[in-house]
């Protein structure tokens, strides 16, 4: 999603999780980053900006019942 970015000249791009974007145009792009990670490519003779917002999948296993019985534990890995 392109908004009005703090430079007059440049928009900003604002990556959510689980999105790509690919482009051939000078924008800034942003993303908020917790339990994932964000990868940004270029490349300087094509002039080409990729970025990836990853997110880490959820193991099924991922509820562990809690070793005091005080309900279950939530774990991403």
């Amino acid at each position: 999603m392109k908004v009005p970015g703090p430079h007059p000249h440049l928009p900003l791009v604002k990556l959510d999780p689980g999105k790509g974007y690919l482009s051939d145009q000078p924008e800034i792009i942003s993303t908020i980053l917790g339990s994932c990670l964000t990868i940004v490519l270029y490349h300087p003779d094509l002039k080409i900006t990729a970025a990836c917002h990853a997110q880490l999948p959820r193991h099924p296993l991922s509820q562990v019942k809690n070793s005091r019985g005080a309900g279950t534990v939530e774990s991403r890995f």
